[in-house]
């Protein structure tokens, strides 16, 4: 963080869409787009909150 200076601001927008009809998915196409739809966005906006509560106030 010292070399990038304050995280005010994270946006979580990446994630992938494999195109499957449903029945026909294959359980790693599901597991592949739930890991990184899901706890790739979970993991990503737990560790910017943390960097951002660790931070003092920004001033104004």
């Amino acid at each position: 963080s010292a070399a990038l200076g304050r995280l005010d601001v994270f946006v979580s927008n990446a994630g992938i869409c494999p195109f499957h009809a449903f029945l026909d998915t294959p359980l790693e196409v599901f597991e592949r787009t739930m890991a990184v739809n899901l706890h790739g966005a979970y993991y990503m906006t737990q560790a910017a909150a943390r960097q951002m509560k660790s931070q003092a106030p920004a001033a104004r």
